[in-house]
Parts: C-alpha cells; structure tokens; sequence
C-alpha cells in the first residue's frame, strides 16, 4: 500500500518549496503535475503545473477536473496510477474538496491523507503587498474559504512558517502522520479479515446446525418450516456479504 498525500493551502507560498524539496530529498516521492489554463505569474518559481492557451480543458478528459480562482485545472487517473508503480510517497496540490473526496474514493484501498497548509499571515501579508495580481488575492482567500467551509475533508492541518527548513519539516511531519494513517487503516483491515473469516463462519455453522436439527428430528411444524425458510435466506445473504467484503477487505 502506498501514500498519496493531498495538499490544500493558500497560493504563490510554499509550492516552490515542495517541488525543490521532493525533488532534491525525497528520492521515493514525486509529485503529480497537473494542466492549466491560467497565466505564468511573476512569483511562480518551480511549480506542478503545465500551463496551456486552451480556453477550455474538456478535450483533455481529465478524471479529475476543477476550478480555483477562475482557472480550470486537471489531471488524469492514470498518472497517479504509473506514479504509485514508481514511488512511495505520491504528492498532488488540489485546490478542491469534492476532487480531494473523489481521489480518496478512487484509491481507497491505497492510503489517502488530505494536508490543509496554513501560512504563516506575515508571509501572505508580504505576498499580497508585493503582488499587483488580482488572481493571486483572489486564490489565497478561496483557499482559506475552503478550510473554513469544511475542514472534515482534511486529516491533518500544518502551518507554514517563514523559514523553509521548517517548512521542509511540516512535510516530513505530514508523511510521518500518514504513515500512522497507514497503520490505522491496516488494523481496520485485520479486524474486517477477522469479521469475516471468523465471526462469518460461526454463524453459518449456528444456521445449518438449526436447520440440520430441524430435518434430522423430522419436526416439521409450520414454525419449524418457516425456520429452515428463513436460515437458508440468512445464510445465503451472509454469503453475498461475505463475498463482496472479501474482494473490497
């Protein structure tokens, strides 16, 4: 099982960080790029984006498409899939809830942790002061409108200080906390295997004894025929389930 690590937070702050810092110092990470239909800023650095003149990204048939401060953005499914053959630790800036939720349901049997960044205010302060790009503004306060809105879709929040070594510190913290997410979900897992090759099998084992007792001793009342109609649906519903949990365990 590997990790795809989602990251939210607000703009032009610590993006540039993370690439040099994954690229330089996390060997068995990469970070998914993705298209865009928005203009180069001045304050972009290194960045995950490939930026495009295309109006309009719906030629592309992204899986995963969204807008974020009056730009269109989008991925595919398959570069998250030919990443996690490749590395341990799969990293992809999202700038929207409901493509956080659906990327999580898609890999739900990978481990999926959401990251919301919180940047330190002197920071934006400096940005927004140095900046004359409407956009830019724009997008930092969306992004914290988004946390606000509903901060249940992430698992964990950092801050982003003003150094980057203690920025490169909140990311390391962030892969260490979804590895703890990674033994919860494993744990959650042994106990469903546990459910279903143990508790499952006794049950079965209650209803056809019932139902072995029942024809063995030839009562075959109107109560007892009903019993036999009734285990024999049971078990074989708990089977279903038993199947359809054991393909998804």
């Amino acid at each position: 099982m590997k990790n795809i690590i989602i990251l939210d937070g607000t703009s032009a702050i610590w993006k540039n960080d993370l690439v040099n810092y994954i690229s330089k110092k996390l060997p068995d990470s990469t970070l998914i790029e993705k298209v865009s239909n928005r203009k180069r800023r001045a304050t972009d650095g290194a960045f995950d984006l490939l930026l495009t003149s295309e109006g309009d990204l719906t030629k592309y048939n992204f899986e995963y498409r969204y807008y974020f401060g009056g730009y269109e953005y989008g991925f595919t499914q398959s570069s998250i899939e030919e990443a996690l053959l490749k590395y341990q630790n799969v990293f992809i800036v999202v700038r929207n809830q409901n493509t956080i939720q659906k990327i999580k349901a898609d890999f739900s049997a990978e481990n999926v942790f959401s990251v919301f960044i919180y940047s330190d205010m002197k920071q934006i302060e400096r940005i927004l002061t140095l900046s004359s790009n409407i956009d830019l503004k724009e997008s930092i306060s969306l992004a914290f409108d988004d946390y606000i809105r509903n901060p249940n879709v992430y698992d964990l929040v950092i801050i982003n200080g003003e150094n980057s070594n203690d920025f490169f510190r909140t990311i390391d913290y962030a892969i260490e906390k979804s590895k703890e997410n990674l033994k919860t979900k494993k744990k959650s897992k042994n106990k469903s295997k546990y459910i279903l090759n143990i508790v499952f099998p006794i049950i079965y084992t209650i209803l056809l004894g019932l139902v072995v007792n029942i024809i063995s001793n030839e009562i075959f009342s109107t109560w007892s025929i009903i019993t036999i109609i009734l285990s024999s649906c049971l078990t074989i519903l708990l089977v279903i389930v038993h199947i359809y949990f054991s393909r998804t365990a």
